[in-house]
């Protein structure tokens, strides 16, 4: 039984400038390649139009080019025929970027903080269902056609259990709706009033998984015990796929965590996370072994085998080996080790598009760069308190991935030494793409509406000195000069 789904189902379950992205173009090359067969309209009138017409709810795919899941979901779920042609009969699909700095106001409507990101609407626009994080066939189409009664959908259940209709149907419904929608604290409280109904015997009951597995937060609770010694009977109920991908994750951080050194290399911590997994009974082919021959190479330092092993079986990986790759960086070697990391990531560049390929190409001048800007791996308000500890401002470069002076700026002046001299000296640096995480509300903050935008901030955030455009290396020194008081 494989388990290399786990590595793409966490990125689609968590996230080129093209708003046709779903026709084909390649954000990570042919990882991402898909041939999308579904029936789109475009605006939210065209569907609300349509939707009045047919009788058919909206089925709103909320989509964002940046994000790997929602291309995931293009590639596994929305190039399957059979599935799209499904869609065509039951719902009006509509699709969005509403990552887009034009769709913000209806992202904000509908709630829609992270993708990849589903919405079932009626024709006047209220949400029936909701669904947060991608999942492969047929659990998908299981999901969506939850909208087309009012017994299982999102608002329907919800007004069941409101009315004090509290047996277990209804419960089981209501607590996959709010599952789907990730309405974490509600299902947590309706799934202890249904699991306070169950019997031991029960828990292993198809019906029953999601909720069983919402309360095993990790590997020290009483309900992974349970899982554990009676794996067998869930495998029988629920299916092998399913249960080892549940027990992997939990696996999953730990040794991603080691394979990437955002932990300490701990020998005896790793040889029991390693007897754990197989007292789990994980299969062989489970990401998490791969992973953890990274960790092993890496955290005994053998750096000309680690990087073999990931040229040759780095497809075992499956998008974990991203995670690894941008991590490689961290590699204390000498000058020989970090040529051959060089060398390594150049021909890794070589393999993607758009994206990825960028972010490695500033990982590998980042690498090669001995006298420039040394940009901190924080958050902004980790920025801020590092400046108040140490005397310093904040330089702050607000770039996009699209945005070609911003990678002029990366490339040809942040790497100078007599920039990164200065700036070393009286800055702490920090890098953050406005359309992303954290540098969405930072763009909200302070108005950034072209790119780059370079900011020099005091400790508590209050902004000295604004740069527009790309600037050659003694125009930007003059710029950003402070004269303290």
């Amino acid at each position: 039984m494989k388990c290399k789904w786990l590595g793409m189902m966490l990125m689609l379950m968590l996230c080129t400038v093209s708003s046709f992205a779903q026709q084909g173009e390649r954000l990570y090359g042919d990882v991402v390649k898909a041939d999308v067969k579904m029936k789109y309209v475009y605006t939210l009138e065209d569907a609300f139009s349509q939707s009045r017409k047919t009788g058919k709810p909206i089925f709103f795919n909320c989509f964002a080019d940046w994000a790997i899941p929602c291309h995931g979901m293009n590639k596994e779920v929305f190039s399957n025929k059979e599935f799209c042609d499904y869609m065509d009969k039951n719902f009006v699909c509509l699709f969005m970027d509403l990552s887009k700095r034009e769709n913000e106001s209806i992202a904000k409507k509908y709630e829609v903080k992270s993708f990849a990101h589903y919405l079932v609407l009626d024709s006047d626009g209220n949400v029936v269902l909701r669904i947060v994080g991608g999942m492969r066939l047929p659990d998908f189409q299981y999901a969506v056609a939850r909208a087309l009664s009012p017994k299982t959908s999102l608002v329907g259940t919800e007004k069941l259990y409101q009315s004090g209709k509290r047996d277990k149907k209804t419960l089981a419904n209501y607590l996959e709706a709010l599952n789907l929608a990730h309405k974490n604290d509600q299902f947590k409280a309706v799934g202890k009033e249904y699991m306070a109904m169950l019997k031991p015997k029960e828990y292993s009951k198809e019906e029953n998984w999601k909720v069983f597995t919402s309360w095993i937060p990790d590997r020290k609770s009483d309900n992974y015990k349970y899982l554990v010694e009676h794996k067998a009977d869930f495998v029988k109920n629920v299916g092998a796929e399913k249960v080892n991908m549940f027990m992997e994750g939990l696996f999953y951080w730990d040794v991603l965590s080691y394979a990437t050194a955002h932990k300490d290399y701990d020998a005896m911590d790793m040889a029991q996370l390693l007897n754990e997994m197989k007292k789990a009974e994980l299969p062989d082919s489970c990401d998490s072994y791969s992973l953890y021959k990274v960790a092993q190479l890496r955290g005994t330092k053998k750096y000309s085998e680690l990087l073999d092993y990931l040229k040759t079986q780095g497809k075992s990986l499956g998008v974990s080996k991203i995670y690894v790759d941008m991590s490689l960086n961290k590699i204390n070697g000498d000058e020989q080790t970090k040529n051959k990391v060089l060398a390594y990531l150049r021909e890794e560049q070589k393999q993607y598009q758009g994206t990825h390929a960028r972010r490695l190409e500033d990982l590998i001048r980042s690498m090669e760069n001995t006298g420039g800007v040394e940009f901190a791996d924080l958050t902004f308000d980790q920025a801020l308190a590092k400046a108040a500890k140490t005397g310093k401002l904040v330089f702050m470069d607000c770039y996009t991935d699209w945005c070609v002076p911003c990678r002029h700026m990366a490339k040809e002046v942040f790497t100078l030494p007599q920039v990164g001299g200065y700036f070393n000296e009286h800055f702490v640096n920090l890098k953050m793409d406005m359309e992303k995480g954290e540098g969405v509300q930072i763009a909200k903050r302070y108005n950034i509406r072209a790119y780059p935008t370079m900011l020099v901030l005091d400790t508590k955030g209050n902004v000295l000195k604004t740069v527009l455009g790309a600037r050659k290396a003694e125009e930007l020194l003059q710029m950003v000069r402070v004269d303290k008081k």
